[in-house]
């Protein structure tokens, strides 16, 4: 009789079973199923009486406690299996692991040549198991070595303090060892009792000793051909390709590794499928390793074939960990791409040097050595390490560039909004009216039982991010009267501002949410600069239009009326606000303020003279407001300062240039462009737009069609593409320079919320595969691209050798003819 123990991994081959299922906690086998039952079904008997039919059900075993009795499964061998049992067993045990492991087809035909007749249903599981391949990724070595061995799959270095301490740490070690040896030496000498213990107390250290182990990099990619100095390719095996785009998924809708192992063990269970057994952290962290190089492999091979792409840049450190964000944009057949390229972990002191250290050797990785060619356009904020014009990063960068043809510079055009705001707040009401919104949204977040006094909450307002103070004001202006109830019941009246402050309010609320919508629209992942400029002439109309604002040259001297306000080129009248105030910006509150200073009331009379004042100061600082939007310009020159604009590159603004102006501008990126075409594509290009400037005088429906207004640089030229697909080409590379860094700073916030303080532990790969996932559906349209290319050009040569060899039998032909 057997006895209850725990489960044997030895079982599994020579008891013909296979464990389906593990404690969640402990990892301890908790079922096991019949492999016979699974592959091959239950053999019918041979009893000739007994006529009741097979059934197909797989026999499982399950264990709360992990134990399970061997001569169980030996008894159902025996009983279900009889045939195939005895066959089993007079195996070795190299047969039998062969015999088990054959895949589903071969299980199939073996069953059907048996003496066991049973018809396998087709299931779901059977198909993954069929179509379950190897698939072979091929990657450069300097992706593998450059990017993430040396920029990514960094840690930190060790201080001097921490490292005097280690070496305390090891002295104590080595004494506590001399200690013991003599310890061991005398306890040797005094019995053989203690020998035993010095031999268990030895496999002790011996087993608690830390382990060389590889790399997961080291790990996962081998040089193709390791003796040949010339070879740069390395290749990576992966064993089940579903189960690697499986994972892949489940990381870009934003699991976790633990919910992805969970997920996996899920699907084995459910679905029977055994391609996930065994699945565990460490291999999902091996597929984020596999899928970053893949990616990084895919994005060398767009931008070989391309003429320029563009650069955005930003830093910021995210739970201690500082990174400098790096993402890449860049056409492909008239589409632009904007993706994350790298998160590189930077330990070292924030300057200059460090970060054009590691750009240079990231873009040298995964570019190779064009980049500095191929390069046309680098966008940041305004901090000086990144827009410095003298060792700022884009001073050296600007360096090795600068001699293939224009740079283009790019400062934040929303972080220059952003900021003006700033201005604008701080110096309204006569720099007191910022500090009004401070004062009561701190005291009231720290109230906590405002909620339950007002039934509502003040919006958040963050001192980084100035346009969305328009929350607070809306809600202080709307909210008056339960405001002024609450802190009044808290003895906290003095907090409140004065009735003047909500005449403010009512048209900065205005102006913010407009200013913030506006600023919304220009952080489009796809934007071009041209687009840019136009959305920001749409929010300087729309306030010249809503408060009536006239504009002046800086030098007009001429007297203003008493109503007038003028602020650089700006003029707006206090009347214009005092009309507003009382028409689209009326509300309660300020209605009620209008009526005390207009009408008056019986406690106070009228004061209209001090309300024409306060409407001709708000009218003063709106001028200002607008004059700077109308200075913005996000484009720098080599010192830093406003340069001209941009090239035009939508249909509507190509227009606009003449011949010669196109010609200087296609021979300024003559380098750049016969660096990857030739001669005659810059003449296709000059030709295309000789044609298409033709057609846009000669043609109205064809003026009209380029005319239309639409919302991305695909989709204005997507009906011209076809017929001007060089000139396409060359403005699509122009039009690859970031107009803003809002796509930077959501990589932040995913870093943020993949690596928060629940996950300090995450690496840096991990992290960057989990970054690289987000945008695996474009990498996977580039890489349909790239096949396309490739099977295009096969088919090319093959045309070229059938005509060869046609041309060489014509010769052969005339040569016997000849003879």
């Amino acid at each position: 009789m057997g006895k209850w123990e725990r489960f044997n991994p030895k079982w599994e081959t020579s008891h013909a079973v296979e464990v389906v299922q593990r404690h969640a906690i402990t990892a301890e086998v908790s079922g096991v199923r019949c492999r016979f039952c699974h592959i091959y079904g239950k053999e019918r008997s041979k009893n000739a009486n007994n006529k009741r039919a097979v059934s197909n059900i797989t026999m499982y075993w399950e264990s709360r406690d992990g134990c399970f009795r061997a001569d169980y499964f030996s008894e159902h061998h025996k009983t279900m299996h009889c045939e195939r049992w005895k066959e089993y067993k007079s195996l070795s045990v190299s047969e039998k692991k062969t015999y088990l492991s054959m895949d589903v087809n071969d299980a199939v035909v073996v069953a059907r040549s048996s003496s066991v007749s049973r018809k396998k249903a087709k299931t779901i599981s059977d198909h993954f198991r069929i179509n379950t391949e190897e698939v072979d990724i091929e990657v450069h070595e300097d992706i593998v070595k450059g990017a993430m061995c040396e920029l990514i799959n960094v840690v930190p270095k060790a201080s001097d303090e921490y490292a005097d301490l280690l070496v305390d740490v090891c002295r104590y070690d080595q004494r506590a060892q001399l200690r013991s040896s003599d310890t061991d030496s005398r306890s040797s000498t005094s019995g053989g009792s203690s020998s035993t213990t010095t031999s268990v107390s030895a496999r002790q250290k011996e087993r608690r000793a830390p382990k060389n182990k590889k790399s997961a990099i080291d790990r996962l990619f081998k040089k193709v051909s390791p003796d040949d100095p010339d070879c740069y390719v390395m290749i990576t095996t992966v064993k089940n390709r579903r189960l690697y785009n499986l994972v892949k998924d489940f990381i870009a809708v934003g699991n976790s590794f633990v919910q992805i192992v969970s997920n996996c063990r899920s699907i084995m269970e459910n679905l029977d499928d055994p391609r996930t057994k065994g699945m565990n952290q460490e291999k999902v962290s091996d597929f984020t390793y596999i899928y970053v190089a893949a990616h990084y492999q895919t994005i060398r091979d767009v931008l070989a074939i391309t003429w320029a792409f563009s650069l955005g840049l930003d830093g910021g450190n995210n739970q201690d960990v500082p990174y400098l964000d790096v993402r890449i944009r860049f056409t492909i057949n008239g589409r632009i791409h904007n993706l994350h390229l790298c998160a590189i972990p930077v330990y070292e002191a924030h300057n200059a040097a460090v970060f054009f250290e590691k750009v240079s050797k990231l873009l040298q990785s995964i570019v190779g050595d064009d980049w500095k060619i191929k390069l046309i356009g680098y966008t940041s904020d305004g901090a000086s390490v990144m827009l410095g014009h003298h060792t700022g990063l884009v001073a050296r960068i600007r360096a090795v560039v600068a001699m293939y043809g224009p740079f283009y510079v790019i400062w934040c055009l929303c972080h220059q909004i952003d900021l003006l705001a700033k201005r604008y707040l701080k110096f309204a009401y006569l720099c007191s009216f910022l500090a009004a919104i401070t004062t009561m949204t701190n005291y009231i977040s720290r109230c906590s039982t405002y909620f339950e006094e007002t039934g509502s909450t003040v919006p958040l307002f963050s001192p980084t991010r100035w346009l969305g103070a328009s929350g607070p004001i809306a809600y202080f202006l709307y909210q008056k009267a339960k405001v002024v109830r609450f802190l009044t019941q808290k003895n906290q009246a003095h907090k409140l501002p004065d009735d003047e402050w909500y005449l403010y309010a009512c048209v900065m609320n205005h102006v913010m949410q407009k200013s913030e919508k506006s600023v919304g629209s220009l952080q489009a992942f796809l934007l071009t600069c041209d687009e840019q400029k136009e959305k920001l002439q749409q929010l300087i109309r729309w306030l010249t239009v809503e408060f009536n604002l006239v504009y002046v040259d800086e030098s007009d001297t001429r007297t203003l009326n008493v109503d007038e306000c003028k602020f650089g080129t700006v003029i707006c009248t206090g009347k214009k606000i005092e009309t507003f105030i009382q028409g689209p910006g009326r509300n309660y509150t300020t209605r009620k303020i209008c009526e005390r200073y207009i009408d008056g009331t019986d406690d106070v009379e009228s004061d209209y003279p001090t309300f024409q004042t306060y409407c001709r100061s708000i009218a003063s600082d709106l001028a200002q407001y607008v004059h700077g939007l109308r200075m913005l310009s996000p484009e720098r020159d080599e010192e830093n300062k406003a340069d001209v604009d941009m090239p035009p590159v939508l249909p509507s603004t190509v227009v606009t240039l003449d011949k010669r102006q196109f010609g200087k501008l296609l021979d300024s990126h003559e380098k750049r462009l016969l660096h990857t075409y030739d001669e005659v594509f810059l003449s296709d290009v000059s030709n295309q737009f000789d044609s298409f400037l033709h057609q846009y005088k000669t043609i109205p429906v064809f003026k009209a069609q380029v005319d239309a207004k639409t919302e991305s640089f695909h989709d204005c030229w997507k009906p011209f593409y076809r017929q001007f697909t060089e000139l396409v080409t060359f403005l699509g590379g122009v039009a690859t320079v970031f107009p803003n860094n809002a796509s930077i700073e959501s990589d932040f916030s995913m870093i943020g919320i993949n690596k928060d303080e629940y996950k300090k532990s995450l690496k840096n790969v991990p992290l960057e595969g989990i970054l690289q996932a987000k945008q695996k559906k474009e990498i996977k349209e580039l890489q349909k691209w790239l096949v396309s290319l490739n099977r295009d050009e096969e088919e090319e040569n093959e045309v070229v050798e059938i005509e060869e060899i046609e041309v060489q039998d014509d010769d052969d032909t005339g040569s016997d003819l000849t003879s």
